[in-house]
């Protein structure tokens, strides 16, 4: 019988395994020209979805992301860089990205006041799962590339997470905001919580895009 350690090891074997094919399929994806419509050729999939719209007469940028932020502690530096690289480039390599740039010139960071980041997570089931461990690093990093806040120091930002229930969805909802329209965002949210991840959660993307990828490797 498998011990306890004997499992665990497995089961970050799988993941590893998983973000590899993930990178994978997405090396095959560009070597056959079919990423012709994102900002470049990209290695994970899916990509980023980010878009910004107006609370309280400010803006608001959402990012949202396929699969739950990964833990600090306890992977591989092999899993560890595959996972960064993944929230790296979904994010920078977007095609909604270049739509980001639309509203306003982020070659100068977009707010003049403290900012907040809201992480909503959202599990596919009611496991007890901590929040204070998950590694908010490999998100903060690619924003802040993007110029939308000027730094992640706690002078710039302030940080809010909070978990909700999506059943047989995992993936995460960031949002950027003016740190004064925070609570009065984060109850519209809870209220209205449909109306933001609708069509964000990718898990269906993803699994259709390993079926073709199977179908053609037959």
């Amino acid at each position: 019988m498998n011990t306890e350690s004997d499992r665990i090891k497995m089961i970050k074997g799988m993941l590893i395994n998983t973000e590899r094919f993930r990178a994978d399929l997405m090396e095959e994806l560009n070597r056959l020209d079919g990423n012709k419509e994102a900002f470049g050729p990209v290695n994970v999939y899916p990509m980023a979805n980010i878009e910004q719209f107006e609370f309280n007469q400010s803006p608001v940028y959402q990012f949202s992301y396929h699969g739950a932020l990964p833990p600090y502690e306890g992977m591989s530096r092999e899993y560890i860089k595959l996972i960064k690289d993944y929230y790296y480039s979904s994010t920078i390599k977007s095609l909604d990205f270049m739509k980001v740039h639309e509203f306003q010139n982020t070659s100068v960071p977009v707010f003049n006041e403290k900012v907040s980041v809201f992480f909503a997570h959202f599990f596919s089931d009611l496991n007890i799962r901590d929040l204070d461990n998950r590694n908010k690093k490999f998100v903060l990093d690619p924003i802040r590339f993007t110029k939308i806040i000027k730094d992640d120091n706690w002078q710039e930002l302030s940080l809010f997470d909070s978990g909700f229930l999506d059943q047989g969805h995992n993936h995460l909802q960031v949002f950027v905001l003016l740190e004064k329209n925070l609570f009065p965002f984060v109850q519209e949210f809870q209220k209205n919580k449909e109306k933001y991840i609708e069509n964000k959660r990718f898990e269906k993307q993803f699994e259709q895009f390993k079926e073709a990828y199977n179908n053609d490797h037959q």
